[in-house]
């Protein structure tokens, strides 16, 4: 009964248990202060017992005020802690609070959930910036290629017009026909 009281009953459940406990303790109050009047009994006798029920009563409401932090109010606080860093992107592997079946187990198992979100989004971000890093390499290359295409093209039309303007004796013998363009130069 403990365990399934303190691990897997919803809050709502928790908090009846301790509103039964509470009324327990006014129904035994009240019964003190009956049998202290059908006894008749001395007045200081009256007065030691009401004070012990009292007494009682505050041990009873600071030990239900302690049980309902430990159970509630911590494991809450501890998981909405939680919430608000996973909300700033960061994940945790091990999320406490996890087996237990109450309301704390089920936000704990949410969590567990956004924080295998937020490590997938980590993931497929560290993909896409290597993927953008790749695309710009390889677009810098296609643009230096074509640069040097121009200038491939530029420096055949120069010995081409050379031609033309009857100069036969043209070369190419520029560097930047070195590589695939060899072939060119040397047929020209």
């Amino acid at each position: 009964m403990l365990q399934w009281l303190t691990k897997d009953a919803p809050f709502r459940d928790k908090i009846r248990v301790v509103m039964l406990c509470l009324e327990a303790y006014f129904m035994f109050q009240i019964i003190v202060e009956t049998v202290a009047f059908f006894w008749h009994a001395p007045a200081h006798y009256t007065y030691i017992i009401n004070m012990s029920a009292l007494v009682f009563g505050q041990i009873v409401v600071m030990f239900i005020w302690k049980w309902f932090t430990t159970l509630i109010t911590e494991p809450v606080e501890k998981l909405a802690q939680m919430g608000e860093e996973l909300g700033n992107g960061v994940a945790h592997s091990n999320i406490p609070f996890f087996k237990n079946k109450d309301c704390v187990g089920r936000l704990a198992r949410v969590l567990a959930r956004f924080s295998r979100m937020v490590d997938e989004q980590a993931a497929a971000r560290q993909q896409q910036e290597k993927m953008a890093s790749e695309i710009k390499d390889a677009l810098d290359k296609s643009q230096d290629r074509d640069k040097h295409t121009h200038m491939v093209i530029d420096r055949l039309g120069q010995a081409l017009a050379d031609m033309a303007q009857g100069d036969l004796r043209t070369r190419i013998e520029d560097p930047i026909f070195d590589g695939e363009f060899a072939p060119l130069r040397d047929a020209f």
